[in-house]
C-alpha cells in the first residue's frame, strides 16, 4: 500500500470527532448529498429533456459497473479494517470493498455529464461530487486514492457516454 495514501488519508480523517458542526457536515455529504445531487440536479435542468436525462444515468450506470468489476479483482479492505484510530463517523458493511469509492464514481459521472450538458449546473454539481469524495475519507470509509480512481472512471464514462450520445 502507497504510504503517501495512508498518510493523506490520516490527515483528512484527523479532522473527524474534533466538531459536531463539522462532523456533521462530513456525515451529510458522505450519506446524502448523492440523491440530493442527482434530485436536484434533474430539477433545475432546463430545459428539461430526456436525452439530457438519459446521458447523466447512463454514465452513472457505466460508471458503478466499472467499479464492480474493478472491485471483484482488486479488492480492498476499508481504511477501518487495515488501520487503527480511524474515526468512522458513517457505517458500512465490514467486508465491503474500498476501492475504488462507489459514492465518488457516481456522484462524479452525474456531475461531470451534467457539467457537459448545463456548463453552470455542472460546476456546481462538481463542487458537490468532490466534497461527496472528500466526505468519504474524512467518515473513514476510504482512502484517497480509492477517491481520485473513482473521480477518473466517473469522468471518462460521463464524456464517453456524452461523445457517443
Amino acid at each position: 500500500m502507497l504510504q503517501f495514501d495512508i498518510t493523506l488519508f490520516l490527515l483528512l480523517n484527523s479532522v473527524a470527532g474534533q466538531y459536531s458542526i463539522i462532523d456533521t457536515a462530513i456525515v451529510f455529504f458522505a450519506e446524502m448529498a448523492l440523491p440530493l445531487l442527482c434530485l436536484f440536479g434533474v430539477l433545475f435542468l432546463r430545459p428539461w429533456r430526456w436525452p439530457a436525462i438519459v446521458v447523466l444515468f447512463l454514465s452513472m450506470a457505466a460508471a458503478w459497473s466499472t467499479n464492480a468489476l474493478i472491485g471483484t479483482f482488486f479488492f480492498r479492505p476499508r481504511p477501518y479494517v487495515d488501520l487503527e484510530n480511524v474515526h468512522l463517523l458513517i457505517g458500512t458493511t465490514f467486508g465491503s470493498k474500498s476501492f475504488p469509492s462507489d459514492h465518488t464514481v457516481l456522484s462524479f459521472a452525474f456531475a461531470c455529464a451534467l457539467f457537459l450538458i448545463h456548463k453552470n449546473l455542472g460546476i456546481i454539481a462538481l463542487a458537490v461530487a468532490l466534497l461527496i469524495g472528500l466526505s468519504r475519507i474524512m467518515a473513514g470509509v476510504h482512502y484517497p486514492l480509492d477517491v481520485l480512481v473513482a473521480i477518473g472512471i466517473g469522468c471518462i464514462w460521463a464524456w464517453f457516454i456524452k461523445k457517443i450520445l
